[in-house]
């Protein structure tokens, strides 16, 4: 009988050591372990340390997708087909352990109109493969990834933001409307960047203004600067006083391209003729009279009295007679 113990097993678990040598004096010990790691395996013999000690080696199972994971290391890059965000997916076997430098196969999922190039075949020694993404549309991606074909254990977010800003665009272009009726919806300006993309931190004050005034008549009225926020410019009192076709508004914002609308047509408003019939020609004062009063729209804009708006009809007369109220006639 030997009493035989191993030294520097780390995590490993050893067996059961023999109490006897066999024929040849050998006493054969088996190690598990769950971590993949390299071990300097010694003996004692008796309570006395042996002359060498051993390499043992454990290493990563197969690639477990359920056990690998993805990160984001590089985000925020700017949306013009050249920067790059990275992402990167640390490959574990089912203990958790990095497989590395081995043949993988990694697809990434959720990447929307991003671009990546090849993705590495192999684990590196960490037991990482990282790849870089390029957009040219300033967009919030959630990326995912497959590791032989199944669906890993979770996703990263990956951001790309808007450029400097280069231009103004119509966001929402003026419609065609009535004269001195307010133009809806609201005219909306977008501060962009060369590739279109919104820049949403962008605050500059946008300007509008005619760009094409048919006849030269007419006066565009509202608040004619605004300010962006969150990159937009809205102008929701703009209207235009004189019947037109082919309008158009240019936006303007200093040191930006400027914007040209869409061409819209301004129509004519409803037209009132008010007819007083079957009354006489004067009244004393302090007296009665009745009066038949007519209104009709004569334009070929349309004309709508809401319930209990009323019209009211002012006539200055020598007895300064004025506000006769129609009611909803």
């Amino acid at each position: 009988p030997v009493d035989v113990i191993l030294t520097g097993t780390g995590s490993a678990v050893v067996g059961s050591i023999p109490a006897n040598t066999d024929g040849s004096g050998v006493i054969s010990i088996d190690l598990t372990d769950t971590t993949a790691e390299a071990l300097t395996v010694g003996f004692e013999v008796d309570s006395t340390a042996g002359s060498n000690t051993t390499s043992v080696t454990f290493v990563a199972g197969a690639a477990s997708a359920a056990n690998s994971v993805i990160s984001t290391t590089a985000d925020n890059a700017v949306a013009d087909g050249v920067n790059t965000n990275t992402v990167e997916v640390l490959v574990r076997d089912a203990n958790n352990n990095p497989v590395v430098s081995t043949t993988v196969a990694v697809t990434l999922t959720g990447t929307a109109g991003a671009s990546f190039g090849s993705i590495p075949p192999d684990t590196d020694a960490s037991g990482l493969i990282s790849v870089d993404l390029t957009d040219t549309t300033a967009e919030a991606l959630t990326v995912g990834f497959t590791v032989d074909a199944v669906a890993g254990s979770n996703t990263t977010p990956v951001t790309f933001v808007a450029g400097a800003a280069v231009k103004l665009v119509f966001g929402e272009q003026p419609g065609n409307t009535v004269a001195g009726a307010v133009i809806a919806p609201a005219i909306k300006v977008e501060i962009q960047d060369a590739l279109g993309n919104l820049v949403t931190t962008a605050t500059d004050n946008v300007n509008l203004a005619f760009d094409n005034n048919p006849g030269g008549l007419g006066t565009l009225l509202g608040t004619l600067s605004k300010p962006a926020v969150g990159g937009v410019a809205t102008f929701d009192d703009i209207s235009v006083d004189e019947i037109g076709s082919g309008y158009t508004l240019r936006a303007t914002a200093g040191g930006l391209t400027n914007g040209i609308s869409n061409a819209f047509d301004v129509t004519p408003r409803a037209v009132l003729t008010v007819v007083i019939s079957n009354g006489v020609d004067s009244v004393t004062v302090g007296t009665t009279s009745t009066y038949f009063v007519s209104v009709r729209n004569d334009g070929p804009g349309d004309l709508t009295i809401a319930n209990g708006g009323g019209v009211f009809i002012e006539i200055n007369g020598d007895e300064g007679i004025d506000n006769l109220h129609l009611g909803n006639t």
